[in-house]
């Protein structure tokens, strides 16, 4: 090889080091113009920084649906296809034109699984979707079934009896029942609202009946393509306002219509939420009447005409000063101040404060006299015993001499606690109890499969479970835990009451299940705020007259025990010293057109030893234009010395191309 040819290569070798800019790729194009990184470094750049991001079919899947219900999208010029929805998350090629978005989106019905009809075919009441089989329509069209029928013999099968099949039943059998319900007791041992007979009602003691809510799901979905309540082009929309109107008998479109839509006429302004919003500072009126002005009678014409008509200025509630005043109460302050005997009410949270929102207008909307105290304002600070339920609207004024608690949590039980009267009158005998067997029906099980033949012996063998190894969670609404301590739920606890059914005492119950959760340890997030508004001082970091400040970047380091101010000092703060550039930021920053080097090491150079001499010396050492994307080479390790040979090399390839020419 000649000398020549040598250098050449040499120079080949050269020149391909020395191209510069970052390569897209995986479907991602390059940016217009000369984006930057976000960094002065290589490491800074990135797809993000550089590259467009790729479309996804997720992108197109609303206008191509909508298009594929009149014969476009997918179904464009005959073809027998649908939009993929499993396919959302597929990138679309460049230039993202139909064909593209076909190629990428769309599948052929002969390819269709059971999954993809979801929403045009569903399976009859004890069936399930056999999601991920093939299922090619077999209609003359190619897009279809021909029947109903058809689709469930290739898509459903019979859904396996679990125990949750027989829950409701079973538990009721064992606890017994004396309220008559049409549509079944509810699962469990329901109770009534009171300890009054008058309490219990269908809404306590009984299964509901069929309601909108039952449809809503199904109903919603067919609207978006003219279905549900819009069917036969009607003007109206399924109202979420309806989800609890009983739908009549026999369930059919004329009765779910007539109990659950209502004309887009009579909308409010809650019916429009996730539709269009308020701006900020202010909220929605719910209950304002909002008939859309659109010339299609279905939407507005802007959504400056929806918050005209809906939207209104956020007034100051109690909830704005709730967290505030009660932690003030802590100390004797908020709605205790000056000796006050009173309370933040809780149940005042949506009550308006008057302006101008100083503590006089806070406390006359927001306190209450303890004398005017009901049962419910001690939730959290006393708890009826196991067996009982709290009285919530009963007067609960304190006895307490200081006139602010009750003189013995007796006290507080025998004017708030009351043993619930319970749906049932008596207790029987059956499901997991049948034969005096000391088993319950265990809920950790509703998902095991009931063997063939599913009589009663195979039901107990796979749903009931001996009390004598029961766990902790299976008391849950039976016993539960003191403030302070948590449920100790996989633990066991088998009760030590002579039924061999029961606890002796709610005590023993806690001594078996409830335990004070540990502690977790300190981090130097829990000091920050004390500690830099004490720096601000010369006191945190900075105490005697010390080179050092509280360190942001150790917010997750633990402060070793016993947490006094040398543990905290040698956990999260650092010298001046050894400070980077990010330290600084909020004190000192760089100029437009430039970018912080983070992690570069940044020592202040002024003579405190806590400060830049100026802010030109902060943005020397740590400001630097970014990268630009067509600078990017691909390596750090592309020297200048390397770059200069090459330009040495492409210098003397020009002086000979000029010679031989």
């Amino acid at each position: 090889m000649t000398p020549f040819s040598q250098k050449m290569m040499c120079l080949s070798t050269l020149a391909g080091i020395a191209t510069a800019g970052y390569t897209c790729s995986d479907g991602y194009t390059t940016k217009a113009g000369e984006p930057s990184c976000a960094t002065a470094y290589e490491a800074g750049c990135s797809k993000a920084t550089c590259c467009i991001a790729p479309k996804k079919c997720s992108a197109y899947s609303v206008t191509w649906i909508l298009a594929q219900a009149t014969n476009g999208g997918c179904h464009k010029n005959g073809n027998k296809a649908f939009f993929d929805k499993k396919k959302s998350a597929m990138t679309v090629a460049a230039p993202h034109k139909d064909a593209d978005i076909k190629a990428a989106c769309c599948t052929p019905y002969s390819s269709a699984k059971c999954s993809d009809w979801a929403g045009v075919h569903a399976c009859a009441s004890g069936t399930g979707l056999q999601k991920d089989k093939a299922a090619p329509p077999d209609g003359a069209d190619g897009k279809s079934f021909t029947a109903l029928a058809k689709f469930r013999a290739t898509c459903c099968a019979t859904t396996p009896k679990t125990c949750a099949t027989w829950s409701v039943a079973w538990m009721a059998a064992a606890t017994g029942s004396g309220y008559t319900c049409a549509d079944g007791p509810k699962a469990g041992e329901p109770l009534c609202a009171t300890a009054n007979e008058a309490s219990c009602s269908k809404t306590t003691c009984c299964n509901a009946p069929k309601t909108c809510a039952t449809y809503s799901a199904a109903w919603i979905l067919a609207q978006a393509v003219n279905g549900g309540c819009q069917k036969d082009s009607n003007k109206d929309f399924f109202d979420k306002k309806k989800m609890a109107v009983v739908v009549a008998s026999p369930h059919g479109e004329t009765q779910v219509k007539a109990a659950c839509c209502t004309p887009f006429s009579a909308a409010k302004c809650s019916d429009w939420t996730g539709i269009y919003a308020c701006a900020a500072g202010t909220s929605v009126q719910n209950d304002k009447t909002a008939a859309p002005d659109g010339a299609d009678g279905k939407s507005f014409t802007a959504l400056a005409k929806f918050r005209e008509t809906c939207c209104a200025t956020t007034p100051k509630t109690c909830a704005t000063y709730s967290a505030a005043w009660m932690l003030a109460s802590l100390t004797s302050g908020g709605c205790l101040k000056d000796g006050a005997k009173d309370f933040f009410d809780r149940k005042k949270m949506a009550v308006v404060v008057a302006s101008p929102h100083g503590d006089a207008q806070v406390k006359a909307a927001c306190c209450t006299p303890f004398s005017s105290a009901k049962c419910s304002d001690w939730a959290g600070i006393y708890g009826c015993a196991s067996g009982t339920v709290l009285h919530s609207t009963d007067a609960a004024a304190p006895d307490g001499s200081d006139g602010k608690t009750f003189s013995a949590l007796a006290k507080y039980r025998q004017a708030c606690c009351k043993a619930p009267l319970k749906c049932s009158a008596y207790p029987r005998k059956g499901g997991c109890a049948k034969d005096n067997a000391k088993d319950f029906f265990d809920k950790k099980k509703m998902a095991v499969t009931v063997a063939s033949p599913q009589g009663d012996t195979q039901v107990k063998a796979a749903c009931c479970t001996p009390f004598l190894s029961a766990k902790c969670s299976d008391w849950a609404g039976v016993h539960g835990c003191v403030a302070g301590t948590s449920l100790q739920k996989d633990s066991a606890a088998a009760p030590d009451g002579t039924d061999g059914k029961s606890f002796s005492d709610v005590a023993k119950f806690r001594a078996k299940c409830c335990a004070i959760p540990p502690t977790p340890p300190k981090k130097c997030s829990a000091y920050t705020v004390a500690w830099i508004l004490a720096q601000a001082v010369n006191g945190g970091c900075q105490k005697d007259s010390n080179k050092a400040f509280f360190d942001k970047k150790k917010l997750a380091m633990t402060v070793a025990a016993p947490h006094k101010d040398a543990d905290i000092k040698a956990a999260c703060c650092t010298p001046y010293s050894s400070a980077k550039c990010v330290d600084w930021a909020g004190v000192y920053g760089c100029a437009v057109g430039t970018v912080l080097l983070s992690t570069d090491a940044a020592a202040p150079d002024g003579s405190d030893g806590k400060t830049f001499s100026n802010l030109a010396k902060f943005r020397q050492v740590c400001c630097k234009a970014p990268l630009k994307c067509s600078a990017y080479i691909g390596t750090e390790m592309a020297s200048g010395a390397i770059m200069q040979a090459t330009s040495f090399w492409l210098a003397v390839v020009g002086v000979i191309a000029m010679w031989v020419l």
